[in-house]
Parts: structure tokens; sequence; C-alpha cells
């Protein structure tokens, strides 16, 4: 199922509606298709220094997904959608605060949408 479904429905929350994804800026600067914050890059790659790159590069949606996954390794108690995905949206404790769970049923409801849960 995941990876590459949960990617994607994360992709289509943070920038489904942007004709070029990868030249996204979020409200906060968050930058790319996956929206990453520059605080979310520098602790994904404090956490697997061999990533190395630049936060620009959170843009190519690959690297940004190496960049996801070295923060969930770093953060998640366990790798199911819901946990990684609210992770994704409110940093190292999004899967225990309540302002993560409308997000989580966006993500969901794609998962869903696509038979991906």
């Amino acid at each position: 199922m995941y990876p590459r479904s949960l990617f994607n429905a994360i992709r289509s929350v943070e920038t489904g509606g942007e004709p070029d994804p990868s030249s996204a800026i979020g409200m906060h600067n968050e930058l790319g298709p996956y929206q990453i914050s520059e605080a979310y890059w520098r602790d994904a790659i404090s956490h697997r220094p061999e990533l190395g790159g630049t936060y620009q590069m959170v843009r190519n949606q690959y690297y940004a997904e190496w960049v996801m996954m070295a923060y969930w390794d770093r953060y998640a108690p366990n790798f199911c959608p819901e946990v990684l995905s609210r992770i994704h949206n409110g940093g190292p404790y999004g899967h225990t605060s309540v302002k993560t769970n409308n997000y989580w049923l966006r993500v969901k409801e794609i998962l869903d949408a696509n038979n991906d849960i």
C-alpha cells in the first residue's frame, strides 16, 4: 500500500491544485510538492546526514520523499499511514495532536478513494 500511495495522497493534500507542485510555496514558506519547511528538512538531515543536499532540493519530489522518510524514521513510533501523515503535518508529536486530525482525514479520504488503505 505505501509508501508510494501515502506519498501520493500527502502530495495531493499539500499541493493537489498546483499546476507545478515543485514550485509551490506554502503560507509559511514551505517548499515543493510536500510543503516541507526548512526546520523539517534540517531535522531530517541531522538524522540522516548522508542525504546531503540543500533545502531548495525539497522541490524535487524524490529528494523530498527521502527527507520525509528520514523525518519519519526519527519520530514515528510506528509506520502506519495515520501516524506518518500526522507527523508530516504536525511535527515530531503531530500524531498525538488533535490539530492534525482533519489533515489525516483528508489523506485517508484519498487513500480510501484509491483503495489504498
